[in-house]
């Protein structure tokens, strides 16, 4: 809660909008499948029940950064699976894929830019204690067998960042199903940019776009009249 403190802020005062932040359990104390459950327990208490009075069908949101986006994500196919209908969601550099896959940024960006593959390969290890389950898409979103139906999504990827590719592969699957995305790729920028937009510029050109998109997808409901 605290690193992104300043970023739900914010994120709350531009956009008008009501920001709940889910302090889900972290590793090693608390491995897979810890944090995914906390992010679908919530995810299902604002929408069912008495909490569900206080949020307005198609103007509920699923955010996040890094691994964040990775629950994010996960949150917002569960919640096409089970019915439940959301305007949108927003993946900052995500993590997608915890697979051994060779995905050029994961080469090329592999360290010197401070995220670093090695370091993704010791997080990995610290939230995945069973590596049988690398596959699962509960853990790695892209292997979710079909996409089709999910909220529209707004994508940052960043070039200098080992996520890069896998993110922008995710891009690609999104749009085969036929989900709208708004992909902002920024290619001097690295990871963790969002949570420092007053160092970076990048992280405000990001804060920005991710604003626009909300207003845009706001409006977008308003006009189907729900």
């Amino acid at each position: 809660l605290d690193s992104h403190d300043d970023v739900c802020r914010r994120l709350s005062h531009d956009s008008g909008m009501q920001v709940l932040a889910v302090d889900y359990r972290l590793a090693p104390e608390h491995p897979f499948p810890a944090a995914v459950h906390d992010a679908l327990d919530v995810l299902q208490g604002r929408t069912s029940g008495e909490a569900a009075a206080a949020v307005s069908a198609g103007r509920l949101f699923v955010a996040g950064d890094s691994a964040g986006a990775n629950l994010a994500a996960i949150a917002v196919n569960h919640a096409r699976d089970v019915g439940i209908r959301l305007a949108g969601q927003a993946l900052i550099y995500p993590v997608t894929d915890f697979r051994d896959t060779e995905y050029p940024s994961r080469k090329s960006r592999a360290s010197g830019y401070g995220l670093s593959q090695q370091d993704m390969l010791w997080y990995g290890r610290q939230y995945l204690r069973d590596p049988e389950l690398v596959a699962d898409p509960r853990v790695s979103p892209i292997t979710q067998a079909d996409l089709a139906g999910v909220a529209p999504v707004f994508v940052m990827t960043a070039g200098y960042d080992p996520l890069c590719s896998e993110g922008e592969a995710y891009v690609s699957r999104l749009r085969e199903a036929g989900t709208p995305v708004e992909h902002l790729h920024l290619p001097g920028a690295n990871h963790g940019v969002f949570t420092n937009y007053t160092m970076f510029r990048s992280g405000e050109q990001t804060f920005q776009a991710l604003l626009s998109w909300l207003k845009q997808r706001l409006t977008a409901e308003q006009a189907t009249g729900d």
